[in-house]
């Protein structure tokens, strides 16, 4: 009996519908008693029959509506993908290429939703209907509790979503988008309007931010913070952020910030749902405004935290600081907590705790990358470093309440653009590295192991007229003028300098000098920075010179330093490579004053003074695939193509035939010639096996039987050049079908970086058929599978004894990803699914910075 009702019930419902005159009065009876059956099954109901029905009647609606139209279901397609900040402040109106919407009566009786009931679409219009789900609002009043309908600071667009129509209805506006290092922490500002319905939390009226991994649709916690750690705001009267009307009907929460972390999904297709919803009973209603997407944080009650780059040091030993503003919910004033996370290569070295603070707007951290953070690489560039900042407030009851969280500094993780690049362990440099000469930028007194020669020169004394002729003195700008009114050194980026109050009509003295230790065969690469301090009258201009003991092809002449005010510091720079058969002892660096000159003057300002090792081009940048084509006749083609971008570095070619003892063949070396340098992939044009090319201007022709060497080598800023050589050998596989067969050369490798010419090249012995990419250190611990790949890969390390990190680059050399590998973790799972198909490299990074593994990897459609 009880299924032919319901038959009969779907049947009226379903031809109600088909001519659109769906309505309580011309439902069945039969529909109308099972509902009223269900209404009288609630306890003290919030409304009344009648709007109950109504309420059944548009979820009855909506179930058919999608039923019969399957692409309108929320999560039913994939969802169109948005740029991370596109129309983020909603001044040009709702743009539906970045913003998609959902609405429906989905609130079950526990207050939760079901969002795969929802129907898709951009649905606004008057806060009093039904229907409106996204409504663009210009500046105005909200009519309910009176707040602004726009986000402080100039705006005059928001949007709200959401009404004040009860109905037991759902909404929400979400954006589709790929996460990016630069767009991994994304503030928003907010205000919700929630009628108190007095029920329990979740079958309140709410407001929610939801983030879907957009891959898989399953939802990622814990990204956001609206206070206490939740993702949700429910009408609450005990909360110190929320407001009430005078007659106690409505909570509501005037304009604030908050923000979503997503920093651990950088490469991540993410969806970000703003959702709200009427309460279970459908007689309370919710709806907030958003605005301000991508925006700033800076003026929000909650508190606000911002890196002050003003007075913040960017390298050697200084302060990180940052400006926050407290808590405020009426005469009360919060508190704020920053913890300062440091990293390098994408792993955790450090926190350090602020402490409580409850007054003030400032607060640094003290740093020193040679003496208080633990674990730190000092032969790398920098670090990163993100800075947390937890809001709290402590109401009149006493009730310590947790508001939010924020972040300034970075990304957590180090994950912008560039790894270890947020703050320099050593100041200005020519080349980055670790800067071999301690203290070189003055920030640290001169003092035992920072000191430097002449000491008994030294004036610590800042006052008038204290660093007289032939005295020194470690001082900033503002320092510098009050020792002489003529002196300015004018740069603060530089914080302290050396300044030197030179004699006239003298003899040269050494202004600076310092003892290192140098190995043979490397090569370094000296500069400083030097400025002039004019005097009034008679000028007489330095002339600075810098001299290396024992390496007088190191030496600098004398050059006259024309540099004045404000930041035009004059550089002095040389590179050298010691020979490799020098004996040498520590060498003496000294910076020469000429005080021969007749007048006046001869005052100059020294800072940033680095000694730096130039490290070969990593063998990342050197790597070369080759594919052979048009085997027959006993000849090949060869196509080489370098798998890391040039980025303005010199590339270097060399092909040569190998006799059966490894040794070149006469005649048929060619050497770096410009018509290889014009294209890549490189074809070896016009190679006919002899060292005078051929003019045909066709592909190199190789033969067969015949065993080649191929070379490729680079130089770059701040490297010394280094080369990948490759042996390419005729094969016969298992088959009995002629193949080829390619190796790395790691003998001739070696004899290039030992720089001998006596190194004897030994044959490598060929064991199986291998026509694949050479072979790289410590590639029989790390295994990178599937690949291709259409989804993820596998990257096994068993065996890895530290932590380390995977980073992937796509085709243009970009790091789209960096993730941490635990020490002896068995496997990391790298997820490819959001990736274009195309060729992508895969780079594992020690502890130490060192890449000890590289692949290729295929992403398939």
């Amino acid at each position: 009996m009880k299924k032919s009702i319901l038959k009969s019930i779907t049947l009226i419902l379903l031809s109600l519908l088909a001519i659109s005159a769906y309505s309580q009065e011309n439902i069945s009876q039969e529909f109308r008693a099972e509902k009223l059956k269900k209404y009288h099954t609630q306890t003290n109901p919030e409304i009344s029959f009648k709007q109950f029905l109504e309420m059944e009647i548009n979820q009855e609606k909506q179930r058919i509506f999608l039923k019969s139209n399957p692409t309108r279901r929320l999560g039913a397609l994939t969802a169109t993908l948005n740029t991370p900040c596109g129309n983020g402040d909603f001044e040009s109106g709702l743009d539906s290429t970045e913003w998609s919407g959902a609405g429906g009566s989905g609130v079950n009786n526990n207050g939760y939703i079901d969002y795969l009931a929802m129907t898709t679409g951009l649905v606004g219009g008057d806060i009093l209907l039904d229907g409106s789900h996204q409504t663009l609002v210009s500046a105005g009043l909200d009519p309910n509790v009176g707040i602004s309908t726009v986000a402080p600071g100039g705006s005059t667009n928001a949007v709200r979503i959401g009404n004040s129509y009860v109905s037991g209805g759902a909404e929400l506006l979400s954006k589709t988008f790929i996460v990016s290092a630069s767009n991994s922490i994304i503030s928003f500002w907010y205000a919700v309007v929630l009628e108190n319905a007095g029920h329990i939390p979740n079958q309140q009226p709410s407001f929610r931010v939801r983030i879907l991994n957009s891959n898989t649709g399953l939802e990622i916690p814990n990204l956001v913070n609206l206070g206490g750690g939740a993702d949700s705001i429910y009408a609450d009267p005990n909360s110190p952020f929320q407001l009430k009307t005078p007659d106690n009907r409505v909570q509501y929460k005037d304009w604030e910030c908050a923000q979503i972390n997503l920093s651990g999904y950088v490469g991540t297709t993410v969806t970000i749902q703003f959702v709200t919803k009427d309460c279970s009973q459908g007689g309370h209603f919710g709806y907030a405004y958003i605005d301000n997407f991508c925006g700033s944080c800076i003026g929000s009650n909650t508190g606000s935290i911002r890196f002050n780059d003003t007075i913040s040091s960017t390298c050697g030993a200084g302060d990180i600081c940052f400006a926050y503003d407290l808590p405020k919910a009426g005469t009360l004033t919060g508190s704020v907590n920053i913890k300062l996370s440091l990293y390098q290569n994408g792993i955790k070295l450090q926190e350090i705790q602020s402490g409580t603070l409850s007054s003030g707007n400032q607060y640094c951290f003290k740093i020193d990358p040679y003496s208080n953070i633990l674990g730190i690489n000092t032969s790398l560039p920098g670090f990163d470093f993100s800075a947390e900042a937890n809001f709290s407030i402590t109401g009149t009851n006493g009730v310590v309440t947790q508001l939010g969280t924020l972040y300034a500094g970075g990304a957590p993780g180090g994950q912008d653009n560039n790894l270890n690049n947020d703050y320099a362990v050593n100041c200005k440099q020519c080349c980055p590295g670790k800067n071999l000469i301690l203290n070189g930028s003055f920030e640290l007194d001169n003092v035992a192991p920072n000191n430097f020669l002449p000491v008994t020169n030294y004036q610590p004394l800042v006052a008038l007229s204290s660093v007289v002729p032939g005295k020194y003195g470690l001082l900033n700008s503002a320092q510098a003028l009050a020792v002489s009114p003529t002196w300015d050194p004018g740069c603060s980026n530089y914080k302290r300098h050396l300044v030197v109050n030179g004699f006239t009509g003298r003899t040269s003295v050494i202004i600076w000098s310092k003892a290192v230790t140098l190995e043979r065969g490397k090569t370094y690469k000296f500069c400083a920075d030097f400025k002039n301090l004019d005097q009034c009258s008679f000028n007489v201009k330095p002339r600075i010179t810098v001299l290396f003991n024992n390496l007088p092809a190191f030496n600098i002449p004398y050059t006259t330093i024309n540099a004045g005010a404000g930041c035009n510091w004059q550089t002095l720079m040389k590179e050298y490579t010691i020979p490799a058969g020098l004996l040498l002892t520590p060498t003496t660096i000294s910076i020469y004053l000429d005080q021969t000159g007749q007048g006046d003057g001869n005052d100059v300002a020294v800072d940033n003074i680095n000694l730096v090792e130039e490290p070969k081009v990593d063998i990342s940048q050197l790597l070369f695939n080759l594919a052979f084509s048009n085997i027959a006749n006993n000849k090949f083609n060869i196509t080489a193509t370098p798998v890391a971008p040039l980025n303005g570095c010199t590339e270097f070619w060399q092909v040569e035939e190998l006799s059966t003892t490894y040794t070149v063949v006469s005649g048929t070396q060619v050497i770096n010639p410009p018509i290889w340098l014009t294209t890549t992939p490189n074809v070896f044009t016009n190679y006919v096996g002899t060292s005078t090319l051929a003019a045909t201007g066709n592909p190199g022709i190789f033969t067969l039987n015949k065993r080649y060497r191929i070379i490729y080598g680079r130089t770059c800023q701040c490297t010394v050049k280094n080369i990948y050589a490759i042996i390419v050998d005729p094969y016969v596989n298992k088959g009995g079908q002629p193949a080829l067969h390619y190796y790395e050369d790691k003998e001739y490798m070696q004899k290039f970086n030992n720089g001998t010419s006596d190194y004897i090249v030994k044959a490598n012995t060929i064991t199986e058929d291998k026509n694949s990419r050479p072979s790289l250190p410590n590639e029989n611990v790390i295994k990178v599978f599937p690949n291709p790949t259409n989804t993820a890969v596998t990257i096994s390390t068993p065996n890895l004894e530290s932590n380390s990190y995977a980073k992937l680059f796509d085709v243009f050399g970009q790091l789209i990803k960096t993730i941490p590998i635990q020490a002896k973790q068995s496997n990391t799972v790298l997820q490819m699914e959001s990736y274009a198909a195309g060729a992508y490299m895969l780079q594992i990074i020690s502890s130490t910075g060192k890449i000890i593994f590289t692949d290729k990897i295929i992403k398939q459609l």
